[in-house]
């Protein structure tokens, strides 16, 4: 079985169990023969040292907000693609030759600049994992990083535009794949369904939500509308399609091809 080197980007709010998100990755990663190491692209910016309180991670943004600012929006990303090459080298002999048959995960992705470089360098060998966050998470974040808290959480939720700011919620969109809270064991499954739906798992159904993004991707198809295209779906509670839609520009139908044609 060929083993490519995979990347994996995990985005996630402050306070999301990022760290348990990897060892789910790691461990579903082992079952397809990978080897995983992961790379803190806090640290990367920060230095040596582990991350600490409230202090080390307000630093840490500090510097980020200025390498930002000064190198670009996808800085922080460059340095993250930076330890890869410095970590293949160490493997490989080479910066440049891909490991194969071994996965490196970043954390944490906070900008959409920073995912497209990273899509830009390592192309379809890049997956991206959003995670999100529980109340019980934000609680313990809150204890844990004291006075600085509530000033930390107002920064990470802020809209992008501010000079070396990130948009972490833009970012977040741009997942591959988005699994609940690692409270407990709650997002393993999750974590492992999308791995193995990478390596063409046949045996996964969709998802009923899955399904109906299906459809409403589909109807887009048909949108007309000036403003981008648009589609819906609705399902009832089993799962089966009631109806679906697409935005339209004013005065037009939602056909296609040939559609008035064949209702004329």
């Amino acid at each position: 079985m060929y083993r490519p080197e995979l990347v994996v980007g995990l985005i996630g709010a402050l306070g999301a169990d990022l760290d348990t998100i990897y060892g789910h990755v790691a461990e579903s990663l082992g079952r397809f023969g990978f080897t995983s190491e992961p790379i803190s692209l806090d640290g990367a910016v920060q230095g040596p040292g582990g991350p600490g309180g409230g202090a080390w991670l307000e630093s840490a943004l500090d510097r980020a907000d200025a390498l930002r600012a000064k190198e670009g929006a996808g800085a922080v990303a460059a340095l993250g693609i930076a330890e890869v090459r410095r970590l293949r080298k160490g493997a490989t002999g080479s910066g440049e030759m891909p490991r194969g048959g071994h996965a490196y995960v970043m954390m944490t992705v906070r900008d959409p600049a920073e995912v497209e470089l990273l899509r830009k360098t390592f192309g379809e060998r890049l997956l991206l994992i959003s995670a999100r966050m529980s109340e019980g998470q934000l609680a313990a974040l809150v204890a844990r990083l004291g006075p600085r808290a509530e000033a930390l959480v107002r920064r990470d939720r802020r809209a992008g535009g501010t000079e070396g700011g990130y948009d972490l919620d833009a970012a977040f969109k741009m997942g591959d794949y988005f699994v609940p809270p690692a409270d407990g064991v709650e997002a393993r499954p999750h974590v492992d369904r999308f791995i193995r739906l990478v390596f063409g798992d046949t045996s996964i159904r969709p998802t009923a939500d899955e399904y109906g993004m299906f459809h409403a991707a589909a109807s887009s198809e048909r949108s007309t509308s000036p403003s981008g295209r648009a589609g819906a779906a609705i399902l009832d509670r089993d799962g089966a399609v009631v109806a679906t839609g697409a935005a339209k520009a004013a005065g037009n139908c939602e056909c296609g091809e040939g559609d008035r044609e064949q209702r004329a």
